[in-house]
């Protein structure tokens, strides 16, 4: 049978069985501190003396919190109660300069952030507090488009269980967690959160049946990114460095596997992989070539302006916040020097007078994937009237997110 608090306080009166263990602790709970003796409770069931310990706090009675926990068998049998209120940060003590009240006092305990992917999307852990008092983490797979994926929520947190997760994600993915994750400040991983839950919310998707009971934990205001604190003033002419943020191909191993670089090349969806295929090809047919040089130049002409038209407002603010993101991660790694990198070309794609075109990470995100030679001899080899037609049709044109 559950042990009900009320039974304690005389709002719902006990069974017959329960009178005795009752009566013993409602003596404990109206003796003074300074006269009661918890000894005699030692017999009594571990569900009744966690329905006394819960009574005990909302009187913020820490004095006779103290007694309880000094008896070892008392304390062994209220265990579960007494962690669950250490994880919500509750200490009391019995010296008389603190009257014996329940002090909340939290360990703060890290958020964690990673590099964000080319699709879009961020590990986020965040740690922090409820309203009532206790210390939970929210876990999550943020997209910049498409909302929330992975969503768990941890009750109670303790640094044990936020380690394991900690470990299993860089399992997941392969890699030291140091490598992976970062503790980031709370600030920015709210903000993140936030923005993955509004995503999420226009685009009419579901939310896990217990997301009203941690999103205070990321309910605020918005902030200025935490990066500018810590990264004040860059040189502007760091763009140039901008590609050296661009993942590798690594060929010490069979087969070659690529390593994806702190802020890569972004993965297009694949209708626009389609449509930009299909300008470079109508570039290459126009009918008033003649050779092809002038097919080269017309198909990257036309390259150049796909990047300035994908590369609108909305498309610049969200690679401008991958670039903050990967500066933020960079320059807790201590890796200082891509970090201003990054930071200088977040600026420069948030300078809306600045051209996208002069921005080399812009720009060689798209046309650094582009073989224009290769494109023009492949289709030129592949029309029907050359004396060759041995062409692949899409030749020297890799997309990003075509394959």
């Amino acid at each position: 049978m559950t042990f009900d608090p009320q039974w304690l306080t005389g709002t719902k009166h006990p069974p017959q069985d329960q009178e005795h263990t009752v009566t013993l602790c409602r003596q404990f709970l109206d003796t003074p501190a300074t006269s009661s003796d918890p000894s005699v409770l030692v017999d009594c069931p571990a569900e009744a003396l966690a329905a006394l310990v819960t009574i005990l706090v909302e009187r913020d009675d820490g004095l006779k919190l103290a007694q309880l926990n000094s008896i070892k068998s008392i304390r062994k049998a209220i265990g579960k109660t007494l962690h669950r209120l250490r994880s919500q940060g509750k200490q009391w003590t019995s010296e008389a300069s603190h009257a014996g009240t329940i002090k909340i006092s939290h360990e703060e305990l890290p958020s964690y952030m990673s590099v964000p992917h080319p699709s879009g999307a961020r590990f986020l852990i965040l740690t922090g507090q409820h309203t009532s008092g206790s210390m939970a983490a929210v876990y999550a797979l943020a997209h910049e488009t498409t909302g929330l994926a992975n969503f768990l929520a941890i009750p109670n947190v303790s640094r044990t269980k936020l380690s394991n997760l900690v470990e299993e994600i860089a399992r997941m993915q392969n890699l030291q967690a140091s490598e992976f994750l970062v503790h980031t400040e709370p600030t920015l991983v709210r903000i993140r959160f936030r923005e993955a839950v509004e995503i999420h919310r226009q685009l009419g998707k579901e939310f896990p049946a217990d997301y009203h009971t941690f999103s205070d934990l990321f309910r605020n205001q918005d902030s200025e990114h935490p990066v500018y604190a810590r990264i004040p003033d860059v040189d502007p002419t760091l763009i140039h460095r901008g590609p050296e943020l661009f993942g590798h191909t690594d060929t010490r191993r069979e087969p070659h596997i690529y390593r994806i670089g702190p802020a890569d090349r972004p993965i297009m969806e694949p209708t626009w992989t389609r449509e930009t295929g299909q300008r470079l090809r109508n570039a290459m047919n126009s009918p008033v070539l003649i050779n092809d040089h002038q097919r080269k130049e017309h198909v990257l002409t036309e390259l150049e302006r796909i990047v300035e038209e994908t590369f609108d407002p909305d498309f610049r603010h969200r690679m401008a916040n991958r670039l903050l993101d990967a500066a933020y991660v960079l320059h807790v790694q201590q890796k200082t020097d891509l970090s201003h990198v990054a930071m200088a070309t977040a600026k420069a794609l948030l300078d809306v007078d600045h051209s996208v075109l002069a921005i080399p990470w812009a720009r060689q995100a798209f046309t650094g994937l582009f073989d224009a030679e290769a494109f023009v001899a492949a289709m030129t080899a592949n029309d029907p009237t050359s004396p060759h037609p041995t062409g692949d049709e899409d030749g020297g044109l890799i997309i990003p997110g075509s394959s």
